[in-house]
Formats: structure tokens, C-alpha cells, sequence
């Protein structure tokens, strides 16, 4: 097939689609060897990708040679990265499920209760450890707190050393 001189439409067959493309002067068109650069594939990749009948940028032929139109490659790349936060959202709910059926099974096993509130329920305990501290005596009590995020955990470690130095005791004795 023989192509046509530039600013004609020119329509290629690509080994995944069709593309018809009609060529402006402002259009940056970038090379297979710059969209492994920009993000950060191999030869490969981008080979298998391309051919391979994935989500992928469009992709165009100039004689034989491979270009992909680039702001269609931004867009592309902003379509993948809300994908991801998608797929982030939907992992940390299934993630959240887990915890809250981990948590369940704790509580039916007896190794834990319930998550209370200690300003408005108390903190948990048995008899005996509130008559110790009516008596001047000091039980220690563990408490461990489920954050709803990421952000929740950071602002209480900011706020509250021991929630620090205990963490990295746990982390610690798991490495050993």
C-alpha cells in the first residue's frame, strides 16, 4: 500500500485496529523508543502490547516505522491511572471485608471483643482489674485500634508515640 503524501488522510492497517489519521502541523508524534522511555517498558512490553489486541494507545504507520500520536498516549496514560484508582478502591473495600470477616471470626473464637468506644463504652475489662485500679493499682489493658485508612493511621501515629514505638516492636519480632 502505498502512502499517501502528508496532509492527505491516510488510513494503515495496524495489527490491532484501523486508523485513519489526517496529519496537523501541531501534532507531536513520538517514536516506540519514546513511549518505552515515558513509561518505562520494555521492547518487549511494548511489542506484546501493541500486537497482542490490548488496552493500548492507538498506534500509526509512517512507511514501516511505529508512532504513536502523543497527546492520545496522555490520555491514555490519565485513563490507566483512574482505572487504578478504581481497582485501589475496589481492592481496599474487598480489603475491608476481609478485615471485617477476620474480626468477626476473632470475636466468635473468643480472642477478642467487640471494637468499642473507650470515651463513651469504657475501656474493657474484668472485675478484678477494676478493683485493682480503684485500688491504686495499674493494669495494663491492650487496646488495639482499627483505623477506617491510611490517613487515620498517620494522623494517630503523629498524635500518639506509643502507637510508634509498639509498631515497631511488632514489626521487629515478625522479622525474627
Amino acid at each position: 500500500m502505498a502512502t499517501p503524501p502528508l496532509g492527505e488522510p491516510n488510513e494503515q492497517i495496524g495489527l490491532t485496529m484501523a486508523v485513519k489519521w489526517t496529519p496537523t502541523i501541531r501534532e507531536q508524534l513520538i517514536t516506540r523508543l519514546q513511549l518505552m522511555k515515558m513509561l518505562n517498558i520494555s521492547d518487549a512490553t511494548e511489542r506484546r502490547n501493541r500486537q497482542g489486541g490490548h488496552n493500548w494507545p492507538a498506534h500509526i504507520l509512517v512507511g514501516n516505522r511505529v508512532r504513536y500520536r502523543e497527546s492520545e498516549v496522555l490520555v491514555w496514560v490519565e485513563e490507566q491511572k483512574r482505572q487504578q484508582r478504581h481497582r485501589n478502591f475496589l481492592s481496599c473495600a474487598d480489603q475491608r471485608d476481609d478485615f471485617a470477616a477476620w474480626l468477626a471470626h476473632g470475636v466468635s473464637q473468643r480472642w477478642c471483643g467487640p471494637p468499642v468506644c473507650s470515651t463513651h463504652d469504657g475501656i474493657p475489662s474484668t472485675d478484678d482489674e477494676d478493683q485493682n485500679a480503684e485500688a491504686g493499682g495499674d493494669p495494663c489493658i491492650h487496646i488495639i485500634r482499627p483505623y477506617v485508612d491510611a490517613a487515620e493511621c498517620q494522623a494517630v501515629e503523629d498524635n500518639h508515640a506509643p502507637s510508634v514505638w509498639r509498631k515497631r516492636q511488632i514489626e521487629l519480632a515478625g522479622e525474627a
